[in-house]
Protein backbone atom coordinates (compact mmCIF):
# COMPACT_ATOMS: atom_id res chain seq x y z
CA UNK A 1 0.00 0.00 0.00
CA UNK A 2 1.22 3.41 -0.97
CA UNK A 3 1.85 6.02 1.60
CA UNK A 4 1.93 9.37 1.71
CA UNK A 5 4.93 10.93 3.79
CA UNK A 6 3.28 12.57 6.31
CA UNK A 7 0.93 9.86 7.98
CA UNK A 8 4.11 7.13 6.86
CA UNK A 9 6.25 9.42 9.44
CA UNK A 10 3.46 9.47 11.80
CA UNK A 11 3.12 5.61 11.53
CA UNK A 12 7.07 5.53 11.76
CA UNK A 13 7.17 7.52 14.91
CA UNK A 14 4.18 5.80 16.76
CA UNK A 15 6.26 2.32 16.50
CA UNK A 16 8.70 3.96 18.81
CA UNK A 17 11.36 5.12 16.01
CA UNK A 18 12.54 8.78 15.37
CA UNK A 19 11.32 9.71 11.80
CA UNK A 20 15.38 10.49 10.95
CA UNK A 21 15.89 6.98 11.62
CA UNK A 22 17.25 5.00 8.63
CA UNK A 23 14.10 4.11 6.55
CA UNK A 24 13.84 0.11 7.50
CA UNK A 25 13.79 0.13 11.32
CA UNK A 26 14.28 -2.47 13.14
CA UNK A 27 11.08 -4.98 13.60
CA UNK A 28 10.06 -5.02 16.95
CA UNK A 29 7.48 -8.10 17.37
CA UNK A 30 4.42 -8.17 19.58
CA UNK A 31 3.10 -11.19 21.42
CA UNK A 32 -0.88 -12.04 22.41
CA UNK A 33 -1.05 -14.25 25.59
CA UNK A 34 -3.86 -16.07 26.91
CA UNK A 35 -5.68 -14.81 30.26
CA UNK A 36 -3.71 -15.75 33.75
CA UNK A 37 -6.84 -17.08 35.35
CA UNK A 38 -6.67 -20.94 36.51
CA UNK A 39 -7.96 -23.77 35.01
CA UNK A 40 -10.96 -25.04 36.10
CA UNK A 41 -11.06 -27.55 38.62
CA UNK A 42 -15.16 -28.57 37.76
CA UNK A 43 -15.02 -32.70 38.28
CA UNK A 44 -18.52 -32.80 36.38
CA UNK A 45 -16.68 -30.65 33.08
CA UNK A 46 -16.92 -32.02 29.93
CA UNK A 47 -14.48 -34.27 28.55
CA UNK A 48 -13.53 -35.85 25.27
CA UNK A 49 -11.75 -33.94 22.18
CA UNK A 50 -12.02 -30.68 21.13
CA UNK A 51 -10.72 -28.61 18.10
CA UNK A 52 -10.31 -25.19 17.68
CA UNK A 53 -10.36 -24.24 13.77
CA UNK A 54 -7.35 -21.69 12.71
CA UNK A 55 -9.60 -18.42 12.77
CA UNK A 56 -10.35 -16.99 9.12
CA UNK A 57 -9.75 -13.34 9.40
CA UNK A 58 -11.30 -10.92 7.18
CA UNK A 59 -9.13 -9.21 4.07
CA UNK A 60 -5.94 -6.79 5.24
CA UNK A 61 -5.48 -8.91 8.62
CA UNK A 62 -4.65 -12.15 7.19
CA UNK A 63 -0.69 -11.62 7.64
CA UNK A 64 1.87 -10.79 10.42
CA UNK A 65 1.98 -7.24 10.02
CA UNK A 66 -0.41 -5.58 12.98
CA UNK A 67 -3.01 -3.40 10.82
CA UNK A 68 -4.64 -0.11 11.61
CA UNK A 69 -7.69 1.86 10.68
CA UNK A 70 -7.65 5.55 9.70
CA UNK A 71 -10.08 8.02 8.09
CA UNK A 72 -12.77 6.50 10.87
CA UNK A 73 -12.43 3.18 9.89
CA UNK A 74 -12.56 3.60 6.11
CA UNK A 75 -8.65 3.33 5.19
CA UNK A 76 -6.80 0.41 5.82
CA UNK A 77 -2.81 0.82 6.99
CA UNK A 78 -0.14 -1.28 9.14
CA UNK A 79 2.04 0.41 11.75
CA UNK A 80 5.78 0.65 10.54
CA UNK A 81 8.52 -1.84 11.76
CA UNK A 82 6.39 -3.71 14.23
CA UNK A 83 4.61 -7.23 13.56
CA UNK A 84 2.76 -10.37 15.23
CA UNK A 85 5.14 -13.26 15.96
CA UNK A 86 3.35 -14.71 13.16
CA UNK A 87 0.63 -14.21 11.00
CA UNK A 88 -2.43 -13.32 12.77
CA UNK A 89 -4.89 -16.35 12.16
CA UNK A 90 -2.00 -18.76 14.22
CA UNK A 91 -1.43 -16.18 16.98
CA UNK A 92 -4.93 -16.09 17.57
CA UNK A 93 -5.72 -19.99 17.17
CA UNK A 94 -3.04 -19.83 19.92
CA UNK A 95 -4.34 -18.10 22.30
CA UNK A 96 -7.90 -19.75 22.13
CA UNK A 97 -6.52 -22.55 22.26
CA UNK A 98 -5.21 -21.75 25.69
CA UNK A 99 -8.01 -20.34 26.90
CA UNK A 100 -10.10 -23.50 25.80
CA UNK A 101 -7.27 -25.62 28.15
CA UNK A 102 -7.63 -23.34 31.25
CA UNK A 103 -11.93 -23.22 30.72
CA UNK A 104 -12.34 -27.36 29.89
CA UNK A 105 -9.46 -29.25 31.52
CA UNK A 106 -10.98 -32.24 31.49
CA UNK A 107 -11.07 -31.81 27.68
CA UNK A 108 -8.34 -32.36 25.39
CA UNK A 109 -7.62 -29.41 22.98
CA UNK A 110 -6.19 -29.77 19.58
CA UNK A 111 -5.63 -27.77 16.44
CA UNK A 112 -6.36 -29.40 12.92
CA UNK A 113 -2.48 -29.84 12.54
CA UNK A 114 -2.59 -32.81 15.08
CA UNK A 115 -5.03 -35.13 12.79
CA UNK A 116 -6.72 -36.42 16.01
CA UNK A 117 -10.45 -37.57 15.94
CA UNK A 118 -12.64 -35.06 17.62
CA UNK A 119 -16.20 -34.66 19.38
CA UNK A 120 -17.03 -30.97 18.88
CA UNK A 121 -14.84 -28.08 16.82
CA UNK A 122 -15.33 -24.49 17.16
CA UNK A 123 -14.71 -22.39 13.90
CA UNK A 124 -13.92 -18.82 14.45
CA UNK A 125 -14.26 -15.73 12.09
CA UNK A 126 -12.54 -12.77 13.54
CA UNK A 127 -14.68 -9.82 12.12
CA UNK A 128 -12.37 -7.08 13.41
CA UNK A 129 -9.20 -6.92 15.46
CA UNK A 130 -8.03 -3.31 14.83
CA UNK A 131 -7.15 -0.20 16.29
CA UNK A 132 -9.18 2.79 14.47
CA UNK A 133 -7.83 6.50 14.58
CA UNK A 134 -10.89 8.63 14.48
CA UNK A 135 -9.02 11.73 14.78
CA UNK A 136 -6.24 10.72 12.89
CA UNK A 137 -2.73 8.82 13.47
CA UNK A 138 -1.65 11.23 16.18
CA UNK A 139 -4.67 10.76 18.56
CA UNK A 140 -5.39 7.50 20.96
CA UNK A 141 -7.05 4.89 18.67
CA UNK A 142 -10.75 3.21 19.55
CA UNK A 143 -9.99 -0.87 19.94
CA UNK A 144 -12.03 -3.07 18.04
CA UNK A 145 -12.54 -6.51 18.57
CA UNK A 146 -15.62 -8.92 17.16
CA UNK A 147 -15.58 -12.35 16.42
CA UNK A 148 -18.70 -15.03 15.34
CA UNK A 149 -17.53 -18.52 17.48
CA UNK A 150 -19.63 -21.45 15.88
CA UNK A 151 -19.58 -24.48 17.78
CA UNK A 152 -20.22 -28.10 16.04
CA UNK A 153 -20.89 -31.38 17.24
CA UNK A 154 -18.80 -33.85 15.05
CA UNK A 155 -18.70 -36.39 13.38
CA UNK A 156 -22.35 -35.08 12.30
CA UNK A 157 -20.87 -31.50 11.94
CA UNK A 158 -24.45 -30.24 13.98
CA UNK A 159 -23.88 -26.60 14.95
CA UNK A 160 -24.87 -26.50 18.54
CA UNK A 161 -23.88 -23.18 19.47
CA UNK A 162 -23.55 -20.15 17.00
CA UNK A 163 -22.60 -16.32 18.60
CA UNK A 164 -20.94 -13.18 17.54
CA UNK A 165 -19.49 -10.97 20.06
CA UNK A 166 -18.29 -7.56 20.08
CA UNK A 167 -16.27 -5.27 22.39
CA UNK A 168 -14.58 -2.11 21.99
CA UNK A 169 -12.19 0.88 24.01
CA UNK A 170 -10.00 3.19 23.69
CA UNK A 171 -6.27 2.64 23.90
CA UNK A 172 -4.53 3.61 26.89
CA UNK A 173 -2.38 5.83 24.44
CA UNK A 174 -1.06 6.01 21.35
CA UNK A 175 1.67 3.43 21.65
CA UNK A 176 2.24 0.18 19.94
CA UNK A 177 2.07 -1.32 23.20
CA UNK A 178 -0.70 -0.11 24.79
CA UNK A 179 -2.84 -1.01 21.51
CA UNK A 180 -1.59 -4.55 21.20
CA UNK A 181 -2.22 -4.62 25.04
CA UNK A 182 -5.77 -3.23 24.81
CA UNK A 183 -6.20 -6.13 22.10
CA UNK A 184 -5.34 -8.54 23.81
CA UNK A 185 -7.36 -7.62 27.14
CA UNK A 186 -10.20 -7.20 24.63
CA UNK A 187 -9.32 -10.86 23.13
CA UNK A 188 -9.23 -12.54 26.04
CA UNK A 189 -12.52 -11.40 27.52
CA UNK A 190 -14.23 -12.26 24.58
CA UNK A 191 -12.86 -15.61 24.19
CA UNK A 192 -13.62 -16.79 27.84
CA UNK A 193 -17.19 -15.07 27.23
CA UNK A 194 -17.75 -17.40 24.46
CA UNK A 195 -16.52 -20.34 25.78
CA UNK A 196 -18.74 -19.94 29.00
CA UNK A 197 -21.85 -19.78 26.91
CA UNK A 198 -20.41 -22.89 24.81
CA UNK A 199 -20.03 -25.03 28.25
CA UNK A 200 -23.35 -26.17 28.74
CA UNK A 201 -23.95 -27.59 24.83
CA UNK A 202 -20.75 -30.09 25.57
CA UNK A 203 -21.93 -33.26 26.96
CA UNK A 204 -19.94 -33.65 30.59
CA UNK A 205 -18.94 -37.10 28.94
CA UNK A 206 -18.56 -36.53 24.92
CA UNK A 207 -16.36 -39.97 24.66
Amino acid sequence: MKKNIPLFLALFCLAGCSALAPSRPPVTIYALHPSASQPSENPQGPHGVLRIETPVMPSGLDSDRIALFLADGRQLDYYAGAKWPAPLDHVLQDVIVEEARNAFPRMTIDTPDLNVAADYKISVRIREFTPVYQGGPGTIPFLKVSATFTLIRLPENTVINDLTLESGQAAASNSLTAVTAGLESLLQGMVKKALNQMETDLEPSAR
